[in-house]
């Protein structure tokens, strides 16, 4: 791994991949909330709840991760930083997509 600084180029890389998490979390809550409106049993409004639960959590880690990128100087983060980046990046748009699929499939 290299300790190079990652630079302002790659910091920027990575806001703008936090930032297409963001609109995803948004619209999936959204979904969810309208999927709660319209669950028959306690069972169901109960797996919609804890599906919301988790996106609030997501939301604000992405939240976090954005302030953390956005903030970056040259040579405050390195390559090493970055690689670490790339795969918490694609768990969370992972489980945005498992989050989303049709909620009564967990029943």
């Amino acid at each position: 791994m290299s300790k190079q600084p990652i630079g302002m180029q790659n910091a920027s890389m990575l806001v703008a991949r936090v930032d297409e998490l963001l609109p995803l979390i948004i619209r999936a809550k959204q979904g969810l909330r309208e999927a709660e409106d319209s669950a028959l049993s306690r069972a169901e409004r109960g797996v919609v709840a804890s599906r919301i639960t988790r996106l609030d959590y997501l939301e604000e880690r992405v939240r976090r991760m954005r302030v953390r990128y956005s903030r970056m100087d040259e040579g405050d983060e390195t390559e090493e930083e970055l690689r670490k980046f790339e795969p918490d990046h694609k768990s969370i748009f992972g489980e945005i997509h498992r989050l989303t699929q049709p909620w009564h499939m967990s029943l």
